[in-house]
């Protein structure tokens, strides 16, 4: 259950008796065990106070039976409806659940939702999951009609919005889709000299000296063109690898108890 709602229901039925409200939040959320702060009863996570942490209160649902069946299909239990789910779980719907997929469809063709009124920066990642090109064999009718109510969406969006689409598959996203899309961007691989001049400033934020040790780093790890996620990582592990080596060198006494890290 939601906390706002069980607020809301504490404010009309309370009758002046101490309540004190459980939740399940797990030892490892911090974010959300901070916030019980602002709770407006006092607040108790059985879990925190045996510390236990979200996989093992998994593990704890699994063994007893008590998991969601949507767990496995679906990295994570929520609602059918939410702006974050993902296309498996968007594909379940439609294989299982055909009402509600239907009534997924009337609510997408409401006119003045919350994101045409307010938004003005939207991001499709991964578009091709739900624009690909129509006509191809093993189609579904419903998937062509969601790329049809995208274009209709995209046609209606105000011209001050900026409506930005990534995909890895670009040969698969439906042409009319793309014609949408009047500036298109291609990232391509990073040649060996581009990513000197990447790792250059990567480790210059980082706090190294960027001489002449990185241009040889740069010829022995890259071999031709690589992707930037790539030189991100590389450059990572050496920084990572260098703080740990001043660590073992340079150890720093902690809590006036004689440790050190």
């Amino acid at each position: 259950m939601k906390v706002r709602p069980m607020d809301t229901w504490k404010r009309k039925h309370w009758r002046g008796d101490e309540i004190i409200q459980y939740v399940g939040i797990a030892n490892d959320e911090m974010d959300r065990l901070a916030r019980m702060d602002s709770y407006q009863y006092p607040t108790v996570s059985l879990l925190e106070k045996y510390w236990v942490t979200e996989n093992e209160a998994m593990d704890l649902c699994r063994k007893h039976g008590l998991l969601s069946p949507i767990y496995e299909f679906a990295p994570r239990n929520g609602c059918f409806f939410c702006p974050n789910a993902k296309e498996r779980e968007l594909r379940h719907l439609y294989d299982h659940h055909p009402d509600l997929w239907g009534r997924l469809l009337e609510l997408q063709a409401l006119p003045e939702k919350a994101t045409e009124l307010f938004t003005r920066k939207l991001r499709f990642d991964e578009i091709d999951a739900i624009g690909t090109a129509r006509g191809q064999a093993h189609e579904m009718g419903e998937m062509n009609r969601v790329v049809i109510a995208i274009m209709q969406e995209l046609d209606q969006t105000l011209n001050n919005a900026i409506i930005i689409g990534t995909t890895n598959r670009f040969d698969q996203l439906d042409p009319a889709l793309v014609r949408r899309f009047p500036l298109r961007y291609e990232l391509t691989p990073l040649s060996v000299a581009e990513a000197k001049e990447f790792s250059h400033k990567f480790f210059q934020y980082a706090g190294l000296v960027p001489t002449g040790w990185v241009d040889r780093w740069c010829e022995k790890t890259f071999d031709g063109d690589v992707s930037a996620a790539t030189v991100v990582r590389e450059c990572t592990d050496v920084v990572v690898n260098h703080i740990l080596q001043e660590c073992e060198s340079d150890p720093v006494d902690v809590g006036g108890g004689g440790k050190s890290v």
